[in-house]
This record gives C-alpha cells, sequence and structure tokens, in this order.
C-alpha cells in the first residue's frame, strides 16, 4: 500500500515548499505513539495558518492511526483536512477514507467519499463494494460490482471476496454462481485464496456439493483453510460423518489441522454422538497443548455433553486455566439439558459469586433447571437478576419464565409474567396451561383453550403435551382423559407415542391397570418402552397377580422390550 502510494505523489516542489517545514514530521511521531487526537489537534492547527497546509504524508498518517481505533468524530475531522487540502477526490486517500468509515459503521459517510471520487481505480471500488458487503446492504455491492464492470475497470483477487461474501449474506446462489464464472473468465479460479472463499461460500449457502467440487479441484493446491472450509461446511449442515471421513483424509495428507478444524470435529463428534471419536480428538489436542484455547475447550465441552457424558464435560471445565461467560454457559446448559438441576444452579451460583456477568442463553438454562427442580426461591432470584442486568426478554425468555413459574407451582406468578405479553404464543399458552392443570385448575385450562382460539390459534400436539404430563404429574386422571378425548374429536390432534406414554402413566398411576394395557396395546404401529415400563411399575406397585403375566415382556431373549426401539 506504502509503494502504490509513493506512486501516486503528484504534487510539485512548489505546491511541496508551501508545506511547513518546522511541523515535518511531527504528525507522523504523534500518530506513530498514538496520539490520534494530538495528532488532530497539530494537523488543524497548522490548516489554520495562512500559506501552510497539512502534507498528504501526514493525511495517510492520520488515517492510519484513526483505523487502528476507528473512532467517527476522528474520521470525520479528517475527511475535513482532506476537503480543505483540495484532495478529497484523490484516489489513495479516498480508498482509505471509505475503508475509514465502513470500520466505523458510516456506510452514508463511505458513499459520500466514493461520489466525489474522480475516476475511482479497482482499489476504490474494492472499498466501496466491500463497505456494502460488510453491512446491512450486500445487494448494493453487487449493483456497484455491476456499474464498475460498465465502466471497464476490470475485477482482481479483492474484488471477488468481496463479491462472494455479499452473496454469501444474501444466500444467493445464482449471484454465487455467476461470481464463480467471473472468476474463471478472469484466470483466477487457480488462486487458491479464491477458490477457498468459493468453498466457504458456497457451504455456508448449503450446496455442499458444488463446494466439494471446488475442493476436488484444488488437488495440491489445497491449504490448510480448503480443508477447513469443507469441513465446516459438512459440520454446519449436520454432515458430521462425513466431516469426519474428510478430517481422516486431512490427515492422510499429513496437513496439520488449525485450531478451527479441531473445534469443527468436536461439533461433529457431538452431532452424532462419536464419543471415541471425541476422546481421540481430546488426546490429541491435549498433546499438542491446544486444550487451554477457550474457544476448542468450549468445544470440547459442548461435545461431551451432547454425548451424555457430563462428568467428563465438567472434569474439562475444570482443568481449563481460565473461564469466560461462553465456558460458564456451556456447562450450565450442559447440566441443564441432561437433567442435572441442582448441579446447574450450584455452577450458577458459582459464576455469580465471580462476577462473571451471564447472557440470555445461559438464563434460560438456569430458568429450565429451577423448572426441573421445582426450585421456586432461585428461579425469582434470576427472575430479579434477569431485569438487574438489563437482558434483553423477548418472548422466549418470558415463555421460560412462565414454564419455570407453572413447574414450581406458583401459577400466580406465571400468570403475571403472562399477562405483559402482547402476542402470546403456542408455547406461551402451553406453559399456562400446564400449570392450571398441574394446579387443578381445568376451568382455567378450558378457558384458556378457548381464548387461545379466539387470538386465531388452534391448539396443537405440543399444547395437549402440557396439558395432559400436567394432569398426569397432578394424578387427575378424569381431565386427563376428557382431554386425550378431545384431542382428536374436537380439534384433530393426532395422538403421538408421547401422548400415549403419558396417558398410560396416568391410568397407571391411578390404579387403572386393564385401561392401561388396552391403550397401550391399541397404539398404532408402535410400542412403548416407557409404556410398558409404567404398565410394569403399576403391576408392581399395586401387586396385581397381571404383574407376573407382564414379566415376559421384559425378560429372555424373546422379550417385547427388546424389540422396540426407543
Amino acid at each position: 500500500m506504502l509503494d502504490r502510494y509513493a506512486k501516486s505523489r503528484s504534487w510539485t516542489v512548489k505546491e511541496a515548499v508551501r508545506e511547513d517545514q518546522a511541523s515535518f514530521g511531527k504528525i507522523r511521531r504523534l500518530c506513530e505513539k498514538g496520539l490520534l487526537y494530538d495528532a488532530l489537534q497539530s494537523a488543524e492547527a497548522l490548516q489554520q495558518q495562512e500559506g501552510r497546509r497539512v502534507s498528504r504524508d501526514d493525511l495517510y498518517w492520520l488515517l492510519q492511526a484513526c483505523s487502528e481505533y476507528p473512532n467517527l468524530e476522528a474520521a470525520c475531522r479528517i475527511r475535513a483536512l482532506i476537503e480543505a487540502c483540495g484532495l478529497y477526490s484523490a484516489s489513495v486517500l479516498g480508498d482509505h477514507l471509505i475503508r475509514l468509515f465502513t470500520s466505523c459503521g458510516s456506510l452514508e459517510d463511505a458513499r459520500n467519499v466514493f461520489a466525489k471520487v474522480q475516476k475511482p481505480s479497482v482499489f476504490t471500488w474494492n472499498a466501496i463494494i466491500s463497505a456494502h458487503a460488510q453491512s446491512c446492504e450486500p445487494l448494493s455491492g453487487l449493483l456497484c460490482y455491476n456499474d464498475m464492470q460498465c465502466q471497464g475497470v476490470r475485477p482482481n483477487r479483492v474484488t471477488f471476496l468481496a463479491i462472494l461474501r455479499a452473496c454469501g449474506t444474501i444466500r444467493s446462489l445464482s449471484c454465487i454462481r455467476q461470481a464463480q464464472d467471473n472468476i474463471i473468465s478472469e484466470g483466477l479460479d487457480s488462486d487458491v485464496i479464491v477458490a477457498n472463499a468459493l468453498i466457504d461460500t458456497y457451504a455456508k449457502c448449503g450446496s455442499l456439493h458444488e463446494a466439494r467440487c471446488i475442493f476436488d479441484t484444488l488437488q495440491s493446491c489445497r491449504d490448510v483453510v480448503s480443508w477447513s472450509s469443507m469441513i465446516s461446511g459438512y459440520v454446519q449442515h449436520g454432515y458430521g460423518l462425513d466431516a469426519l471421513f474428510l478430517f481422516e483424509d486431512m490427515q492422510e495428507n499429513g496437513v496439520q489441522p488449525a485450531n478451527m478444524i479441531y473445534s469443527s470435529i468436536l461439533k461433529a463428534c457431538g452431532s452424532i454422538g462419536d464419543i471415541q471419536k471425541g476422546r481421540e480428538i481430546h488426546y490429541e489436542i491435549s498433546i499438542l497443548g491446544l486444550i487451554s484455547d477457550l474457544v476448542i475447550g468450549n468445544t470440547l465441552i459442548d461435545m461431551y455433553v451432547k454425548c451424555g457424558k457430563v462428568k467428563e464435560a465438567r472434569f474439562v471445565f475444570d482443568c481449563l486455566p481460565s473461564h469466560d461467560e461462553v465456558l460458564w454457559g456451556t456447562m450450565i446448559a450442559g447440566y441443564a439439558l441432561n437433567g442435572y438441576g441442582f448441579p446447574a444452579l450450584e455452577l450458577f451460583g458459582e459464576m455469580q459469586r465471580k462476577n462473571v456477568k451471564a447472557d440470555r442463553a445461559t438464563y434460560l438454562c438456569v430458568l429450565r433447571s429451577c423448572a426441573l427442580v421445582g426450585a421456586l426461591q432461585e428461579g425469582r432470584l434470576a427472575h430479579q437478576q434477569l431485569t438487574e442486568d438489563h437482558v434483553d426478554v423477548e418472548i422466549f425468555v418470558k415463555n421460560a419464565l412462565i414454564d419455570m413459574y407453572a413447574h414450581c407451582t406458583s401459577v400466580a406468578d406465571a400468570f403475571q409474567v403472562f399477562n405483559t405479553l402482547h402476542n402470546p404464543d403456542l408455547a406461551s399458552w402451553g406453559a399456562i396451561m400446564w400449570g392450571y392443570a398441574s394446579c387443578g385448575q381445568g376451568l382455567q385450562v378450558e378457558k384458556s383453550l378457548r381464548q387461545m382460539q379466539q387470538q386465531g390459534l388452534d391448539p396443537d400436539g405440543i399444547t395437549f403435551m402440557s396439558i395432559l404430563s400436567a394432569y398426569s404429574h397432578a394424578g387427575l386422571l378424569n381431565e386427563g382423559c376428557h382431554y386425550f378425548k378431545c384431542m382428536t374429536e374436537f380439534y384433530n390432534v393426532t395422538p403421538s407415542i408421547e401422548h400415549y406414554n403419558c396417558m398410560i402413566d396416568l391410568l397407571c398411576r391411578a390404579g387403572c391397570l386393564d385401561e392401561a394395557q388396552n391403550l397401550l396395546a391399541s397404539i398404532p404401529n408402535s410400542s412403548s418402552i416407557i409404556g410398558l415400563t409404567s404398565l410394569y411399575t403399576g403391576n408392581k406397585v399395586y401387586k396385581s397377580e397381571e404383574g407376573k403375566s407382564l414379566k415376559h415382556l421384559f425378560d429372555g431373549e424373546d422379550s417385547m422390550v427388546k424389540k422396540i426401539k426407543i
């Protein structure tokens, strides 16, 4: 960049003489020391003196200094200096100024600068295209690219990197394919950096086949970024096994994985539940000394959690030298998602004692844990902390609060939160009805169903699952049977295996073992291990003679349990 700038210098000796000799190098020295505002004051003072002006060199150093710590106010002051020097339309300074305003988040200012640049070069076009690609207007970046072509300016590598970023943002495969055609026509398809960007963009947009085709054409030109882009693409779209196969190919090719690849492979292991491979990767990164990397450590914990190995996840958590809010949240989520409510709450308490601020996702897991164990006091404290931390409480957070209060049998608190919702969704209604049903308030359940329908929402299977689970939990047989019947007769909801299991459990709790066995036998095209377990437990509890006849369902090589898919 400095070489290009040096070549662009075209001012005359006469102009150079007018520059202030006494201040030569002062602005640069201040910029190099990071004293941007002192440098700006010095430049502005010089500019106000008659017959003197800031040099292009100094303007360049001001732009460089400001770009290290982007600040819109400082950027505007630098623009004013450039304009006062009559250099506003200079291409090189314009490039830097566009990038600076982009870094400051002011796309409008970047556009204004571009509009005043006379005969923009490919570098200037790259700057404005990148500005749009990085902003919320990537489509405008593609339009700028079209304008650039119309003016006969040939794109280069940087142009296509910006274009592909814009294409990836708008998720347009047709735009990516058109960009690929242009890349080929410019002879840049063999450029590994451009090819990697194509792989990454196709993968992010879900076209893994096209991404893999480009990856395969690279062959000997592949670098670690090529492998990383393809592997992360597989993981992102749920092809964990393909990611593992590609990882093995990479190792066979003698490519040393980057940290990001290890992180992707751990995600793949978690997604397919391959605990053995996950442990192998754990051992490998331990040997390489990468275990202290917070991103890898977090992904490792998440992998163990998803494989149901919470103790191993906690071991990794305790071994890490430091913990950020993401690590705390991942471990708390691991406990909550695996049903360990009390350990989750204990860890959350430790997190607060260490003054680590929880994010919204962590609070959701804490509320779930409170609901699991019926910890009303801890739930209220979490609710209060949410408010004090000014966490953005969207509808799903309020739904979690309603669900927590309902499971803690504090229907009044649940209803109070419910009343703050302007447009409750199905999850909101399901949570409040669970609370009513678990407390035996059948009339309130009926009323809520009517109100929900009046708002244009029809109850679905999840809604009825909430109602039936609550009645089963409370042992209210008549109410549960009523709503199980209403599902099909009035609401056209076909019972799932979960609904049947819930009713079998309710019948067994009430001692209606014959009815439970008949219902189990009536399940269409399926059998349920949960239903069988409830029935067998019910027979044991009520000491029914039928319990002996049910032993064949659990014992022996031909047992029904061994034929059931859980």
